[in-house]
Protein backbone atom coordinates (compact mmCIF):
# COMPACT_ATOMS: atom_id res chain seq x y z
CA UNK A 1 0.00 0.00 0.00
CA UNK A 2 1.35 3.46 -1.29
CA UNK A 3 1.44 6.88 1.39
CA UNK A 4 -1.78 8.02 -0.78
CA UNK A 5 -3.71 4.74 0.23
CA UNK A 6 -3.19 5.00 3.32
CA UNK A 7 -4.13 8.50 3.95
CA UNK A 8 -7.45 7.82 2.08
CA UNK A 9 -10.41 8.70 3.64
CA UNK A 10 -12.05 6.64 5.99
CA UNK A 11 -9.25 3.88 5.78
CA UNK A 12 -9.17 2.18 8.81
CA UNK A 13 -6.76 0.29 10.87
CA UNK A 14 -5.52 -1.50 13.92
CA UNK A 15 -2.85 -0.03 15.57
CA UNK A 16 -0.92 -2.05 18.41
CA UNK A 17 2.03 -1.75 21.22
CA UNK A 18 3.48 -4.33 22.95
CA UNK A 19 5.63 -5.37 25.83
CA UNK A 20 9.05 -6.65 25.04
CA UNK A 21 8.15 -10.16 25.64
CA UNK A 22 5.79 -9.58 22.30
CA UNK A 23 2.22 -9.38 24.02
CA UNK A 24 0.30 -6.72 23.57
CA UNK A 25 0.16 -3.69 25.70
CA UNK A 26 -2.41 -1.77 24.16
CA UNK A 27 -4.83 -1.90 20.82
CA UNK A 28 -7.18 0.61 19.09
CA UNK A 29 -8.26 1.90 16.06
CA UNK A 30 -7.41 4.61 13.63
CA UNK A 31 -9.47 6.40 10.82
CA UNK A 32 -8.12 8.87 8.40
CA UNK A 33 -10.31 12.68 8.88
CA UNK A 34 -11.40 14.07 4.96
CA UNK A 35 -7.70 16.04 5.78
CA UNK A 36 -6.13 12.37 5.69
CA UNK A 37 -5.43 12.63 9.24
CA UNK A 38 -5.49 9.33 11.27
CA UNK A 39 -7.66 10.00 14.26
CA UNK A 40 -8.30 7.61 17.07
CA UNK A 41 -12.00 5.94 17.00
CA UNK A 42 -13.48 3.32 18.56
CA UNK A 43 -12.71 0.56 21.47
CA UNK A 44 -9.31 1.47 23.39
CA UNK A 45 -8.32 -1.75 25.23
CA UNK A 46 -4.95 -1.48 27.57
CA UNK A 47 -3.51 -4.43 29.60
CA UNK A 48 -0.95 -5.45 32.45
CA UNK A 49 2.07 -7.35 32.02
CA UNK A 50 0.02 -10.47 33.69
CA UNK A 51 -2.69 -9.80 31.29
CA UNK A 52 -5.20 -8.40 32.98
CA UNK A 53 -7.30 -5.34 31.74
CA UNK A 54 -5.34 -1.89 32.35
CA UNK A 55 -7.65 0.36 30.79
CA UNK A 56 -10.98 0.38 28.59
CA UNK A 57 -12.74 3.02 26.39
CA UNK A 58 -13.73 4.57 22.95
CA UNK A 59 -12.59 7.39 20.69
CA UNK A 60 -14.37 9.76 18.81
CA UNK A 61 -12.79 11.75 15.80
CA UNK A 62 -9.60 11.54 17.58
CA UNK A 63 -11.00 12.14 21.73
CA UNK A 64 -12.10 10.24 24.28
CA UNK A 65 -15.45 9.66 24.35
CA UNK A 66 -18.00 7.67 26.75
CA UNK A 67 -17.07 5.98 30.17
CA UNK A 68 -13.76 5.03 30.34
CA UNK A 69 -13.02 1.91 33.39
CA UNK A 70 -8.81 1.37 35.02
CA UNK A 71 -8.40 -1.56 36.07
CA UNK A 72 -5.44 -2.43 39.02
CA UNK A 73 -3.20 -5.96 38.69
CA UNK A 74 -5.10 -8.06 40.03
CA UNK A 75 -8.70 -7.17 37.67
CA UNK A 76 -9.98 -5.00 40.32
CA UNK A 77 -11.97 -1.59 38.72
CA UNK A 78 -9.73 1.25 39.89
CA UNK A 79 -11.85 4.58 38.62
CA UNK A 80 -14.53 5.31 35.92
CA UNK A 81 -14.86 8.57 34.35
CA UNK A 82 -17.10 9.66 31.51
CA UNK A 83 -15.71 11.73 28.87
CA UNK A 84 -17.32 13.94 25.86
CA UNK A 85 -15.74 15.74 23.61
CA UNK A 86 -12.10 14.70 24.97
CA UNK A 87 -12.84 16.02 28.48
CA UNK A 88 -14.18 14.66 31.36
CA UNK A 89 -18.20 15.27 31.87
CA UNK A 90 -19.25 17.16 34.89
CA UNK A 91 -20.57 14.38 37.23
CA UNK A 92 -20.13 11.18 39.32
CA UNK A 93 -16.23 9.81 39.71
CA UNK A 94 -15.89 6.93 42.07
CA UNK A 95 -12.38 5.37 42.43
CA UNK A 96 -11.75 1.84 44.06
CA UNK A 97 -9.06 0.23 45.93
CA UNK A 98 -6.88 -2.70 44.68
CA UNK A 99 -9.42 -5.02 46.64
CA UNK A 100 -12.93 -3.63 45.23
CA UNK A 101 -13.57 -1.47 47.82
CA UNK A 102 -14.68 1.60 47.44
CA UNK A 103 -12.03 4.81 47.97
CA UNK A 104 -13.62 7.52 46.82
CA UNK A 105 -16.35 9.07 45.45
CA UNK A 106 -17.61 13.08 44.15
CA UNK A 107 -19.36 14.83 41.40
CA UNK A 108 -17.03 17.32 39.16
CA UNK A 109 -18.33 20.55 37.97
CA UNK A 110 -16.48 22.47 35.40
CA UNK A 111 -13.43 20.61 36.19
CA UNK A 112 -13.11 21.37 40.13
CA UNK A 113 -14.18 18.75 42.73
CA UNK A 114 -18.03 19.99 43.14
CA UNK A 115 -20.35 18.70 46.33
CA UNK A 116 -19.91 16.12 48.79
CA UNK A 117 -16.98 14.34 48.39
CA UNK A 118 -16.47 10.85 50.49
CA UNK A 119 -13.41 8.55 50.73
CA UNK A 120 -13.26 5.27 52.66
CA UNK A 121 -10.07 2.46 53.91
CA UNK A 122 -9.66 -0.54 52.03
CA UNK A 123 -12.19 -2.25 54.69
CA UNK A 124 -14.65 -0.02 53.59
CA UNK A 125 -15.12 1.90 56.42
CA UNK A 126 -15.34 5.87 55.84
CA UNK A 127 -12.65 7.65 56.82
CA UNK A 128 -13.88 11.34 55.85
CA UNK A 129 -15.74 13.37 53.88
CA UNK A 130 -15.16 17.44 52.97
CA UNK A 131 -17.83 19.53 50.67
CA UNK A 132 -16.52 21.50 47.94
CA UNK A 133 -18.12 24.80 46.39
Amino acid sequence: MNENEKKATGLERICESRFPDGQVMERWRVVADEAGCELRSGLYEAWHENGQTREEGAYKSGKKTGVWKRFSGNGQLESEWEYADGAPVDGRFVRFHSNGQKKEEGDWFDGLKHGLWRLWDEAGAKIGEGQFD
